[in-house]
């Protein structure tokens, strides 16, 4: 949820710094309050996470956790599956100049 409220965020802040002011829209607060309530929530779980187990567990299951979720929702974000099964990461070579010369 963070990591889409803040590219959220990061949309308004671009179209208002762009002079398309944003700030009088109700979606650029309720992205504002959504992120400030996502990282009181976090931290608020990490330190009793981090007042009740060590260190050396929390650190590498929370950095995993969010990973994960973040990765989830940018793919939810950009449409990641709406592609098909056919498409493929790699460029085409003759798209890329470096390489559809050699």
């Amino acid at each position: 949820l963070s990591v889409i409220c803040v590219k959220g965020l990061g949309i308004a802040l671009k179209l208002t710094f762009g002079g398309n002011n944003q700030m009088g829209e109700a979606s650029t607060w309720v992205f504002v309050l959504l992120v400030l309530l996502s990282v009181v929530t976090q931290m608020n779980y990490l330190n009793k996470a981090l007042d009740t187990f060590n260190t050396a567990i929390v650190t590498p299951i929370y950095y995993v956790i969010f990973t994960t979720c973040t990765i989830f929702a940018s793919t939810i974000l950009f449409r990641g599956w709406s592609q098909g099964a056919d498409t493929t990461p790699l460029p085409d070579p003759s798209e890329c100049p470096e390489i559809g010369r050699a």
